[in-house]
């Protein structure tokens, strides 16, 4: 679709992971995660091995982390109080 809308994905798609992780090695492991993927499709000639897709996919998995620092415990209580 284009440029824009490509990093945005790569973005969107990486924050349920740090969310779900919730800690500082959801970068990390967003990060090797990322690298993985961009390394099997290097040495498989799958789609389009790009760096700035590492990038992209770490930034997302960093505000996902941040999500759940911001708003973990809200939804934890949430789910808590909802569940008895």
């Amino acid at each position: 679709m284009g440029f824009w809308w490509d990093i945005a994905l790569n973005i969107l798609l990486f924050i349920p992971l740090g969310f779900l992780l919730g800690r500082k090695q959801a970068i990390a492991i967003g990060l090797l995660l990322s690298a993985g993927i961009e390394l099997t499709q290097f040495v498989f000639r799958l789609g389009v091995c790009e760096l700035d897709d590492v990038l992209n996919n770490t930034i997302g998995a960093a505000i996902g982390s941040l999500l759940f620092k911001k708003f973990g415990k809200r939804i934890e209580q949430f789910i808590k109080k909802h569940s008895e």
